[in-house]
């Protein structure tokens, strides 16, 4: 997260997302704004967050660390440590050359085709 702040802060730019899941996110919600609120609230946003447990004044929280010995993918996601979406925005010269390698590689495989 820091890298990203500290290129934001290098780099202006209009929006910076952080994190392809983010990334997916916003393009769902481009896509099909119902499909993906019905999936947040169902399945992967606020109902799994949710408990009937009571908790008492002693319980950990997760406000300046996150809490150890709890199981983070419960919800079957968890957050990984480096993001390949926010490296290719970062190395720009990169993610172009991959875009035009894929390009290619995809003319490539239809000109064989014929």
């Amino acid at each position: 997260m820091a890298d990203i702040i500290l290129y934001a802060a290098e780099n202006p730019a209009r929006d910076l997302v952080s994190g392809g899941a983010a990334q997916a996110l916003i393009l769902n919600q481009r896509l099909s704004p119902r499909l993906l609120d019905a999936v947040l609230t169902t399945r992967a946003g606020f109902s799994p967050q949710l408990t009937d447990e009571p908790r008492s004044e002693e319980d950990p929280d997760n406000l300046y660390a996150p809490i150890g010995g709890h199981d983070t993918a419960k919800n079957g996601f968890r957050a990984l440590s480096r993001s390949l979406y926010n490296w290719l925005e970062m190395h720009p010269t990169v993610r172009r050359g991959a875009g035009a390698a894929a390009v290619l590689g995809l003319l490539g495989a239809l000109r064989g085709r014929s």
